[in-house]
């Protein structure tokens, strides 16, 4: 049987897989990054990488809750995004004019060609730097505030 690269490089010393990573990386479009950089990645704590792990599974859970509350009652939902994002009390009941206001604005929700729960200029943010990078985002800024002066 063929032996593989993967199987040569998981054999290797920190330091010497470190420089093989680098150096594949730099087989991409010749991007340069040191192997301190890999090998600094790979001597961290693994317990910033389980940390992680329960943050997303968290996140998950939200995620998961939220759009089974979304598919049980949509119109209870946005009702419910609004009352937190206006700090309304609904435990004591709603006042007729809040009512009137929250199902007013649930009908102009369905009548919107954007059904998204979060304001656009914060999917443009995540859109941005989920397609360029945060660092595209912060020369953007920096660019911007040079142009201002």
């Amino acid at each position: 049987m063929a032996t593989k690269k993967y199987d040569e490089i998981v054999k290797q010393s920190l330091d010497s897989l470190a420089q093989t990573i680098s150096d594949m990386t730099y087989c991409f479009n010749e991007t340069r990054v040191p192997k301190n950089h890999y090998k600094g990645m790979m001597n961290e704590i693994i317990e910033q990488e389980i940390s992680h792990q329960v943050t997303m599974g968290i996140l998950n859970t939200y995620v998961s809750t939220l759009k089974q509350m979304k598919d049980d009652s949509p119109k209870l939902f946005i009702q419910a995004l609004i009352c937190m994002e206006e700090n309304i009390k609904s435990k004591t009941g709603l006042r007729p004019y809040e009512k009137q206001a929250l199902d007013a604005a649930y009908e102009h929700y369905l009548s919107n060609e954007r059904k998204g729960f979060v304001k656009d200029d914060i999917i443009d943010v995540y859109e941005d730097i989920n397609k360029n990078g945060i660092l595209h985002l912060q020369e953007n800024e920096q660019e911007d505030e040079i142009e201002l002066d």
